[in-house]
C-alpha cells in the first residue's frame, strides 16, 4: 500500500528524474561510486533485517523493546508485569511496532530497515529545500546520511535509534510541506518514543529558544504554532502516551519513570515496591556517568575527535565511532554555524538546533547513538549549503561510504549463510526449549529478562539487571 503510494504520488518519478539531473551534474565516478556503496549497505542490512535480533548491540530491544509488548500481547492485558522496571517506561513505538516483529515465526527487525530506507529520501527532500530545490544537495544529503558510520552500523540491526531519528526528521518535512496534522503524528511519536526523550527534548528547545532570543533571530517562529499540527501533536499524544503516563504514575508514583520516583505516592504500590522501584531508578540514572571521558573544557575539545575513532576494538568510550563521514562534514559544518551567511540561510534554524542538541547531550549520557538526529542535521545543512564539492572532497566521501560499507559487512558476515533459528544465542534456544515443556496456562519463571523470544508467560528474579526491579 506505501509503495502503491510513493509510486501514485509522483515521489518516484520526481527521485528518478533528480537522479538523472545528478548524473548529468556531478561527476560520473562519484555517483557510480556513491550508489554502489549505499547499494552495497541496502543488500546487507535487509539481509540482516529479516533474522531475530541476536546481536550484542541489540541488548536494549532483546531484553525489553520486544519482550515487554509480547509479554502483554500473552497475557492479554496492558497491567505492569510486577517483575519488570522497564515496564514502565515509554514505549508507544516499541508497541506500535511489535505486531509487525511478531508476524513472523521469529522476532524480525525489518521494520527498522524500512525505517532507514526513508531517511535517506527524507533528508535529500529536506535538503533541496533549504538549497533552493538543488538536485545535486540532495543527492550529496543522501550520500553523507548513509555513509555515515553512526547510522549504518546500525543498518540491519534492531536498534531503534534509527527510526526516531526518521519520525524527527519527517516531521519537519511534513510540516514544510504544509501536512501539519501529520507532521503532528510523526513529532508525537517522536516525542513520546524514549522514556527520557520528552524531558530531554523539553530542555533542548528551553535552551534552543533562549539561543533564538539571544540571537534576535526570529525568522519563521510565527508559523510555528500552527493549530492544526498541536491539535494532532497532542491528541496523538493522548491517545499513544496517555495510557503509559497513566500507568507509570499509578505504580511508581511519576508519570516518567525512572525520573523523580516517589514524588508522588503510586496509588497502586506498597511502600515496599516503591522502595525497589526507587533503587532500579537509581541505577538507570546513574548510566548516564558509564559514557565519555569526562565533562572538562578539554574532554569536551577531544571528544569531537574521540567520537569518531574507536578505542577499544571496534568501539570507543561514547559506544561505537560515529566514522569518518563526520570528520569531513564538522569544518565545513562549523564553517557555516560561525560564518556570515549562517544567519541568513534558510537552515540557519536546523544549524542551531543540531548545535544546542550537542550541547544537552554532553551534559545527559554521552551515548554517540543518542547523536543521530544532529549528525543528520549536520547532513543536511553541509549538503543544501555546499554546492560545489571539489574533487578531494568528493574522493574522501567515497572513501567514507567505502568504509562504513565494510564496517556493515564486516559486522554481518557471520549470518550470511545462516537461518533465523541458527543464529539465536544459546541461552534463546535454550528458552525455546524449556517453553515446549510446560504444559498450557503454566508460568515459565527464569532469572533473565532478555525473554523476547519466550512464546509464553514468564516471570522473571533478577537482582543484576536493571530491567527487573530490585
Amino acid at each position: 500500500v506505501l509503495a502503491f503510494d510513493y509510486i501514485r504520488s509522483g515521489e518516484a518519478r520526481k527521485v528518478l528524474a533528480s537522479f538523472i539531473t545528478v548524473f548529468g551534474v556531478e561527476p560520473w565516478w562519484f555517483v557510480l561510486c556513491s550508489v554502489a556503496g549505499a547499494l552495497v549497505i541496502l543488500f546487507v542490512a535487509g539481509h540482516a533485517s529479516l533474522l531475530p535480533p541476536h546481536l550484542p548491540q541489540e541488548f536494549d530491544v532483546i531484553n525489553y523493546h520486544v519482550t515487554i509488548p509480547r509479554q502483554h500481547l500473552i497475557t492479554g492485558s496492558f497491567r505492569h508485569l510486577s517483575w519488570s522496571a522497564a515496564d514502565l517506561f515509554l514505549a508507544p513505538l516499541s508497541h506500535a511496532l511489535s505486531p509487525y516483529w511478531l508476524i513472523s515465526q521469529l522476532p524480525n527487525k525489518l521494520p527498522q530497515f524500512l525505517f532507514f530506507l526513508a531517511l535517506p529520501f527524507v533528508c535529500a527532500r529536506l535538503a533541496c529545500r533549504f538549497s533552493g530545490f538543488s538536485c545535486v544537495s540532495g543527492f550529496l544529503a543522501g550520500t553523507f546520511v548513509t555513509g555515515m558510520h553512526a547510522i549504518g552500523i546500525q543498518a540491519g540491526t534492531a536498534m531503534l535509534d534509527i527510526a526516531i531519528t526518521y519520525l524527527f526528521f519527517a516531521a519537519v518535512d511534513s510540516y514544510q510541506q504544509g501536512d501539519y496534522a501529520i507532521a503532528g503524528i510523526e513529532f508525537s511519536f517522536f516525542i513520546w518514543s524514549k522514556p527520557l526523550m520528552p524531558v530531554f527534548f523539553g530542555i533542548v528547545m528551553v535552551v534552543y529558544l533562549l539561543a533564538v532570543l539571544a540571537l534576535r533571530q526570529f525568522r519563521g517562529l510565527g508559523t510555528a504554532l500552527k493549530p492544526v499540527f498541536w491539535a494532532s501533536f497532542l491528541l496523538t499524544g493522548v491517545l499513544i502516551a496517555g495510557p503509559f503516563l497513566w500507568r507509570s504514575w499509578l505504580v511508581a508514583g511519576t508519570p516518567v519513570y525512572p525520573l523523580t520516583v516517589t514524588a508522588m505516592t503510586g496509588n497502586c504500590s506498597t511502600p515496599v515496591e516503591l522502595s525497589a522501584l526507587d533503587r532500579t531508578a537509581c541505577r538507570w540514572v546513574a548510566m548516564k556517568d558509564e559514557y565519555g571521558h569526562g565533562r572538562s573544557w578539554g574532554d569536551f575539545l577531544r571528544h569531537f575527535w574521540l567520537i569518531s575513532v574507536p578505542e577499544k576494538g571496534v568501539n570507543n568510550s561514547f559506544d561505537y565511532p560515529v566514522g569518518f563521514m563526520y570528520l569531513l562534514l564538522l569544518g565545513p559544518f562549523l564553517l557555516f554555524v560561525f560564518g556570515r551567511n549562517g544567519l541568513i540561510s534558510s537552515s540557519w534554524w536546523l544549524a542551531l538546533f543540531c548545535v544546542v542538541y550537542w550541547g544537552c547531550w554532553w551534559f545527559g549520557s554521552q551515548q554517540s547513538r543518542f547523536l543521530l538526529i544532529p549528525l543528520t542535521g549536520m547532513a543536511i545543512v553541509v549538503a543544501a549549503t555546499f554546492r560545489s564539492p571539489g574533487r578531494s572532497f568528493r574522493m574522501a566521501v567515497v572513501l567514507a561510504l567505502g568504509l562504513t560499507a565494510l564496517s556493515v559487512v564486516r559486522a554481518h558476515q557471520a549470518d550470511w549463510g545462516r537461518s533465523a533459528y541458527d543464529v539465536l544465542r544459546p541461552e534463546d534456544r535454550n528458552l525455546l526449549t524449556r517453553a515446549r515443556e510446560i504444559l498450557p496456562g503454566m508460568v515459565l519463571s527464569v532469572d533473565r529478562p532478555d525473554v523476547a523470544f519466550a512464546p509464553v508467560r514468564v516471570t522473571v528474579s533478577s537482582r543484576e539487571s536493571p530491567f527487573v526491579v530490585d
